[in-house]
C-alpha cells in the first residue's frame, strides 16, 4: 500500500527514516515490535505496520507525520529497537585513555587535565579498541573508600562507536534481563541460580534455569568486544580476541552437559557494540573456534545479543533479535600449522645423538 511505496521511494533515494512511537500488532508476529531494510535502508518504528511473508520481516512506515535521521544507524541497529534493562547507579566520566599498563591499570587525563589511575576491568588483550590512539572513555567513580583505585574504565570510543570493556557488566546486565524476561529463548523457568558447580572440569556456570517441568537450561555468557571485517567488508562480532584456554572448557562442558536428560545449554554471546552485522568465533584462538562449532553442533544454542551502552546517561539497552551466527565455512580458514624444516630438525636430531 502507500506507506510501503513511501518507504521505498525515499530508501531508494538514500534516505534513513526514523518513525516514531510503537508498531501496531501484525498477525502471526507475536509482541514483534523491530527495524526492517527495505532496499537495503533502515526503517525502524511506525504506527502502520505490513508483514510481508517472503522477508520474514515487518516492513514499516508513516503514510504522515515521517521526519529524517539524520544520524547514522550501526549495522546491528537494523535488527530491533533497543530496550532499556539496566543503568548505572553512578555517574560516566568522560576522559582520554593516555596508556594501559600491567593489563589493569589504565592511566587517564580528565576533561579538566588531572590524570588518575584507573582499574581496567579487562584481562583479555582488548584488541581492536586502538588503545595506542589514546581514545576517549568514559569512567566511574566509586564511593567505597577502601578500594585501592576508586576509578574504573567502563567504556572506550572506537570510531563513532562506544564499546562497553567491563567484563564484569555483562553478568550483571543479564541477570536483569532474566528478572524481566527480556529474552524471548529465556523465558520459560520458575527459577534462577547463578554461580553453579558443573561439569567434570571444576567449572561454573553463570546461570542454572529451571522451568515448570524441570528442564534446566545451562547459561554462559561471554564478553563479546572485538570487530573484524570478514569478505565483503562484513562487520562481524568476534570472540575471543586472544587465546582462551577457560572458553573452550566452557564450551566443551556446555556440549557434554546437553546430552544429558532434562538439560539444554546455552551461550549468551554479549556483543558490546552495534557496529555488526554478525557474530563468528575468531580465528585468534583455533582450538575455541572449533570447540564452538562442535558444541553447536551437538546441541549447544548461541544467541548473540547485541548490547548498548549510552555514556551520557549510563544506561544499558538490548536490541532484541540475535545477530546471524556464521556457519564454519563463512568464516576465514585457520592457518596450518608449519612443520619444522628439515634442517632444523636435523640439528635437533644430531644434538640428541652427541
Amino acid at each position: 500500500g502507500m506507506p510501503l511505496r513511501l518507504a521505498q521511494s525515499s530508501c531508494a533515494c538514500g534516505a534513513d527514516w526514523t518513525i516514531v512511537q510503537s508498531l501496531e500488532k501484525v498477525d502471526r508476529v507475536k509482541q514483534f515490535v523491530g527495524y526492517s531494510f527495505i532496499s537495503g535502508r533502515l526503517i525502524n518504528e511506525s504506527r502502520f505496520s505490513l508483514f510481508f511473508n517472503s522477508m520474514n520481516f515487518a516492513f514499516v512506515a508513516l503514510a504522515n507525520g515521517m521526519r529524517y535521521s539524520k544520524r547514522s544507524r550501526a549495522a546491528a541497529e537494523s535488527l530491533t529497537p533497543k530496550v532499556k534493562i539496566w543503568e548505572y547507579n553512578s555517574r560516566l566520566i568522560g576522559a582520554n585513555l593516555n596508556l594501559r599498563e600491567k593489563r589493569f591499570l589504565a592511566h587517564c587525563e580528565l576533561e579538566d587535565g588531572e590524570e588518575i589511575t584507573a582499574h581496567c576491568p579487562n584481562p583479555g588483550a582488548m584488541k581492536g579498541f586502538g588503545l595506542e590512539t589514546k581514545p576517549s572513555v568514559v569512567l566511574t567513580k566509586s564511593t567505597d573508600t577502601k578500594r585501592k583505585l576508586p576509578w574504573t574504565l567502563e567504556c572506550v570510543k572506537v570510531k563513532d562507536n562506544w564499546v562497553n570493556c567491563n567484563t564484569m557488566l555483562p553478568n550483571r546486565v543479564i541477570a536483569a534481563a532474566l528478572r524481566q524476561r527480556a529474552i524471548p529463548e529465556l523465558d520459560d523457568y520458575v527459577s534462577v541460580q547463578s554461580e553453579v558447580k558443573y561439569g567434570t572440569q571444576n567449572s561454573r556456570i553463570d546461570f542454572v534455569l529451571t522451568s515448570a517441568d524441570g528442564v534446566e537450561t545451562y547459561l554462559e555468557v561471554k564478553s563479546v568486544t572485538l570487530r573484524e571485517d570478514f569478505a565483503g567488508n562484513q562487520p562481524v562480532a568476534t570472540f575471543p580476541d586472544c587465546k582462551s584456554t577457560r572458553g573452550k572448557k566452557h564450551m566443551e562442558e556446555l556440549r557434554d552437559i546437553c546430552q544429558k536428560k532434562n538439560k539444554k545449554s546455552v551461550v549468551l554471546l554479549f556483543v558490546n557494540r552495534t557496529d555488526v552485522n554478525a557474530f563468528a568465533p575468531s580465528n585468534l584462538d583455533p582450538d575455541y573456534k572449533r570447540a564452538f562449532y562442535d558444541a553447536v553442533a551437538s546441541g549447544v544454542k548461541p544467541l548473540p545479543y547485541v548490547f548498548e551502552t549510552d555514556p551520557e546517561t549510563g544506561e544499558v539497552f538490548l536490541y532484541g533479535q540475535t545477530l546471524p551466527v556464521l556457519e564454519e565455512h563463512q568464516t576465514p580458514e585457520l592457518e596450518k600449522k608449519r612443520k619444522p624444516s628439515s634442517k632444523r630438525s636435523t640439528r635437533v636430531n644430531k644434538k640428541k645423538k652427541k
